[in-house]
């Protein structure tokens, strides 16, 4: 005996159909290993997920804020996400949530790009305290910074310092590390890219 469906029950399954492949044609783009539910995303899955369009900008820049990017965005790759469907708020994402792979110079006081600073007067050496420096002058070496993005030199000296700074393109973040050390994120306040990061600091008595 044949058993006949409604063909409400019909559309129904459709659809269910429909939303499956619909998310199995998403997943590539964020979906990682449960081990790996964390890692940044990759320039090719947001790309995909831009091309798909799944995903609402709000979602999307969720995404991105949560976990950040595996990549740095340049001036050529904001055109080229622009140009594929990118949203301005959602490039600015990318841009201001760069979590590369490379981990932080503890003795430098330095970070790899876009989170990159060198110091003059660090000499990338453990020294006593009493050799430590008390000056120094920090400079950024990575790619051009967007408008939201952030620069950040870590692991700088626990006594009281003060920085100086261009106060008119960037604004400063400092956090104290577990170790005592400090961090200072200095976020771009200006539009279009900015190259140029430098932070001088001196320890006050």
């Amino acid at each position: 005996m044949k058993t006949i469906r409604p063909k409400s029950a019909i559309n129904l399954l459709l659809v269910a159909v429909c939303l499956a492949l619909f998310a199995a044609a998403c997943t590539p783009a964020f979906a990682e290993s449960s081990q790996g539910s964390t890692k940044p995303i990759t320039l090719k899955g947001l790309k995909d997920a831009i091309k798909i369009g799944g995903l609402k900008d709000s979602e999307l820049i969720g995404q991105i804020q949560s976990r950040g990017v595996d990549f740095v965005l340049t001036p050529q790759l904001a055109d080229t996400l622009r140009g594929l469907g990118a949203s301005a708020a959602v490039i600015q994402a990318v841009g201001a949530n760069y979590r590369g792979t490379a981990a932080a110079n503890a003795n430098s006081g330095a970070r790899t790009p876009p989170s990159s600073g060198t110091s003059q007067s660090g000499s990338g050496q453990a020294n006593p305290a009493a050799q430590q420096p008390t000056t120094g002058m920090l400079h950024y070496q990575g790619p051009p910074v967007p408008y939201g993005g952030t620069v950040v030199y870590d692991h700088l000296p626990k006594a009281r310092l003060k920085f100086s700074f261009d106060a008119t393109a960037w604004r400063m973040v400092i956090q104290i590390n577990p170790d005592g050390t400090k961090k200072v994120t200095l976020i771009s306040l200006k539009q279009g890219f900015q190259s140029t990061c430098d932070v001088g600091w001196q320890v006050v008595e």
